[in-house]
């Protein structure tokens, strides 16, 4: 495939196109509200692009499976058996060498310090024995640098506790401003080593040459890396069927076309695919003057991959744009999805509670706390109906079987004149003393419990409230409302009751003033102070025949004296039902109090919340519109980056279609 070079003033648009991209990048991370995380994977993206554009380096990355001949075909570019070929998969760590007068290994220890052999100072040698001590403590001073460089890359109990190797060498084709990077095998058992050769190829390199290992050409773990992990950066990939040495002559073309064509069926387009020997040409290439067709070949080989990584530089970085930018529009859509969610919960969060509207709280506080005591109203209402019908009912009937007990017209006057009315007007106010202290506790009790309940629900929101804005809730203390005293005991008014009975009763078959007997009899249970007349109105049913004297006297006072009980009675629960409105309307103005006083505490922390709330959202909105945007920047930048990136592959010679 023929490739063409750049120019450089267009090279310099370019170059001017993708820093704007990256200032952009960085910039519009800041602004997003992204995590710390988040921030410092862009930015940390955004500067190793950026350092990309400012190194003139060409990096060229050797990517392949675990034994397919990456040391052997590294060493063949640096003329020099310098890499190891370890027996194991060792290092999960990239190895850049680049050029160097002298041979020098460098390495980071992972949380260490970069420590370098050899060096001229014997300090310096003892610091990077330390340094390799930490990592293993039985590790010995190299005794040269080579020694150091297969310390490093092929001692497992030293690779491990590797983060970075660095070799410097005197290889010609480092001399041209070319870094070759050793990549871990693909096919090891740690998914890490995958993720350090898609970075590689991601963010530093301009080529990834993929060794196909003649033995296994285009194996299943290979086809599944090149179609998943790399399928992203295929446009920069050349592959290198190796070790052809052990094929026979007559069959290596055709090998290298056949690996062609399973790579085009597993998925890669257009492949372009070479072919190396092994250790044979590798003894010809480190032999002085030692060449052949075989060198001859990798010596095209080696001019044309560099030719490839010098053209495909700004493709490189133009792709590494592509990602940042592209990761940039993950991190909007993924901001912008976060701080509407954000919105919508805040929303949310602030209709459910109450206390954010502190009016609306109290009207629904003292609405819930009337209607229960309305509730209980009406229980309690039924209850005085329900015993003052059976209370007036026994209260009769006990007088009743007072009455017929009375042996005497004697008994009878001191029933009625002595005992009738006490003992009436002493059960109808103990009755009206215990209903009245029962509905007067329960009503209490259920304000006590409202306003409670009001306080919890306020301190649980209020709490929930500065949780949503982040701050912590004051302490506040709001006024207590004591509960009213216990008004006396129902006075009733006998007088009226008295009237009632005395109007119901008939003169009809009454004989000798029995009428106004009856509305005496009444008056004595009745109406205090009546009873001084009695005994003259009862002489008259005494003049009666003797036999007929109690029997009628009972008769005559047996009606009025029950029927005044009863009446007594009823009179007591009309009473009652109208001091348990009282009292209910003086508990709801109790828990309207209580609920005035909850407002007039909250009312400035609340509003004070609920402004810091609303400030809040207006800039969760402010950075979601600004997300928005930048989606749309991102989708135009990306589009604007794949037409350029079609631009140069067209100029390479290379596919435009990816």
């Amino acid at each position: 495939m023929t490739r063409h070079r750049q120019s450089p003033s267009a090279v310099v648009d370019i170059n001017a196109e993708l820093s704007a991209d990256i200032d952009w990048a960085i910039k519009t991370g800041h602004e997003l509200g992204l995590s710390d995380a988040a921030l410092a994977a862009v930015t940390g993206h955004a500067e190793r692009v950026r350092k990309r554009l400012r190194d003139p380096a060409l990096y060229i990355a050797v990517v392949g499976e675990f034994n397919s001949g990456k040391s052997t075909f590294i060493n063949m570019l640096l003329r020099d058996r310098l890499l190891p070929t370890a027996p194991v998969v060792t290092t999960g760590t990239a190895t850049e060498i680049r050029y160097a007068a002298h041979l020098s290994v460098s390495f980071t220890s992972r949380g260490g310090e970069r420590v370098t052999y050899p060096v001229t100072r014997q300090a310096e040698d003892e610091r990077f024995l330390r340094a390799l001590r930490r990592i293993s403590p039985h590790a010995v001073l190299p005794l040269d640098a080579r020694d150091a460089v297969r310390t490093l890359i092929a001692d497992p109990q030293v690779c491990g506790g590797i983060e970075t190797v660095a070799i410097g060498h005197p290889a010609a084709l480092l001399g041209q401003d070319v870094v070759v990077v050793d990549t871990p095998g693909i096919n090891a058992t740690d998914d890490l080593h995958a993720e350090v050769v898609e970075r590689v190829v991601a963010e530093t390199a301009d080529l990834a040459v993929v060794l196909v290992p003649a033995g296994s050409p285009v194996s299943r773990v290979l086809t599944t890396f090149l179609t998943g992990t790399l399928e992203r950066h295929l446009d920069r990939c050349v592959f290198v069927v190796t070790k052809l040495d052990d094929v026979d002559p007559a069959e290596r073309a055709l090998l290298v076309r056949a690996v062609g064509v399973r790579l085009q069926r597993a998925g890669v387009p257009d492949p372009q695919v070479y072919g190396a020997s092994g250790n044979a040409a590798l003894d010809r290439l480190t032999a002085p003057a030692a060449q052949d067709a075989e060198t001859d070949d990798f010596l095209r080989l080696e001019a044309a991959l560099t030719d490839m990584a010098r053209s495909d530089h700004v493709i490189a970085v133009n792709m590494s744009a592509t990602h940042l930018v592209g990761g940039l529009l993950e991190a909007a859509a993924s901001s912008a999805k976060e701080r509407r969610d954000e919105i919508a919960r805040a929303h949310r969060e602030l209709d459910r509670l109450e206390v954010s509207d502190l009016g609306r709280f109290v009207a629904s506080a003292a609405a819930k706390a009337s209607g229960r005591l309305v509730e209980e109203s009406r229980a309690q209402r039924r209850e005085i109906d329900l015993h003052a019908s059976t209370r007036g009912e026994a209260l009769a009937t006990r007088l009743a079987e007072m009455l017929a007990a009375c042996k005497t017209t004697e008994e009878v006057a001191a029933l009625v004149r002595e005992t009738a009315a006490p003992l009436v007007r002493e059960d109808v106010e103990q009755w009206c003393r215990a209903r009245q202290n029962a509905f007067g506790a329960r009503l209490s009790g259920i304000a006590d419990e409202q306003i409670a309940q009001a306080g919890r629900t306020f301190a649980a929101e209020y709490r929930r409230l500065a949780a949503i804005v982040g701050r912590a809730p004051q302490a506040m203390i709001v006024p207590a409302v004591p509960a009213e005293r216990s008004s006396p005991a129902v006075e009733i008014d006998f007088g009226n009751a008295a009237a009632g009975v005395a109007s119901s009763l008939s003169t009809e078959n009454w004989a000798m003033g029995g009428a106004a007997t009856a509305a005496a009899v009444v008056g004595t249970i009745l109406l205090p102070g009546i009873g001084t007349v009695i005994g003259g109105l009862i002489g008259a049913v005494i003049g009666a025949a003797a036999g007929d004297q109690v029997t009628k006297a009972k008769a005559q006072v047996q009606g009025p004296l029950c029927n005044g009980a009863r009446s007594a009675v009823q009179q007591a629960a009309q009473a009652l039902r109208s001091a348990l409105d009282k009292r209910r309307a003086l508990e709801e103005k109790r828990c309207a109090a209580a609920f005035a006083g909850l407002r007039r505490v909250a009312a400035s922390p609340v509003s004070a919340l609920v402004a810091e709330e609303a400030c809040r959202r207006a800039k969760l909105t402010e950075v979601h519109a600004r997300a928005v945007q930048a989606e749309r920047e991102a989708d135009e930048r990306l589009s604007r980056l794949a037409v350029r990136r079609i631009e140069l592959l067209a100029r390479r010679g290379g596919s435009n279609d990816r």
